[in-house]
């Protein structure tokens, strides 16, 4: 099977280096690393440069939808990984996606765990969102999700259900993408091994904005019918819960960079 490596990238200075050191690290190289540079205006193609595997693409419409599909579209690998420019990468990890594909060829896309490696306590932070997860499924009935900084999914599941994804930017894409595919009777499935480090910056935005992302989720959902208005309330104070776990056991900003480059979970 051929594997390529997306990442969508806006004025990501602060990460790239990172994500794209822990790609360099990897013990199974990916086919290819696919950037999409969508307008960014700060150092991130000065660093690009570093990483002569990087091949980029430049998408002129802004917004990660535009961005992602751009990626996808232009990739002729078998299985399509899709990350964020702050993802850190354990050091066998496209390995492990391999290795999933390769025990279970009937599955179509597949999404894992994250843990937020500028916490102070990023075991714990992996274990909470492992918990929440695992709650959402269970909430929904088996509705499946893909999250946009941990995902793998076929090229030929993406061509069943390309021409049918949104672009609302009320929605969220990733989860948008996975109950498409759910919609065509693809397996959409969630692999705990599957493991991603990521920053905890989504949660730095005030409640307010922060909320106003989390609730993308029960409106992606009811997009598709997927979802009792009854649930909104439990999502809403589980969204509340995680912002504040995260809020008190983020790092100062200062601090952020030796975090990065310690040990990630693994």
């Amino acid at each position: 099977m051929k594997i390529d490596l997306i990442i969508p990238v806006y004025n990501e200075q602060d990460f790239l280096a990172d994500c794209l050191d822990s790609i360099q690290r990897q013990s199974l190289k990916p086919d290819k690393v696919i950037l999409i540079n969508n307008n960014s205006t700060d150092q991130s193609l000065e660093i690009i440069k570093r990483y002569p595997f990087v091949k980029v693409i430049n998408e002129t419409r802004q917004g990660v939808f535009y961005a992602r599909t751009k990626g996808f579209d232009y990739s002729k690998a078998d299985l399509m990984i899709r990350i964020d420019a702050d993802s850190i990468l354990p050091v066998d990890y496209i390995e492990t996606v391999s290795r999933v594909f390769t025990d279970q060829p009937d599955l179509d896309a597949v999404t894992g765990s994250v843990a937020y490696y500028d916490c102070l306590w990023p075991q714990l932070s992996y274990q909470v969102d492992l918990i929440l997860r695992r709650g959402l499924v269970t909430l929904l009935n088996k509705a499946m999700f893909l999250y946009g900084s941990n995902m793998v999914i076929k090229k030929s599941a993406y061509l069943k259900v390309r021409d049918r994804l949104s672009f609302n930017p009320k929605f969220h894409e990733d989860i948008d993408l996975a109950l498409h595919c759910q919609e065509e009777h693809l397996s959409v499935v969630y692999k705990k091994e599957l493991l991603v480090n990521v920053s905890s910056r989504r949660f730095a935005v005030g409640f307010k904005d922060f909320m106003l992302y989390a609730l993308a989720t029960p409106a992606t959902y009811f997009h598709h019918k997927k979802f009792k208005g009854v649930y909104f309330y439990p999502i809403l104070l589980l969204s509340m819960i995680f912002y504040v776990f995260i809020w008190f056991n983020v790092q100062p900003v200062a601090s952020q960079q030796s975090f990065k480059r310690a040990n990630p979970i693994n």
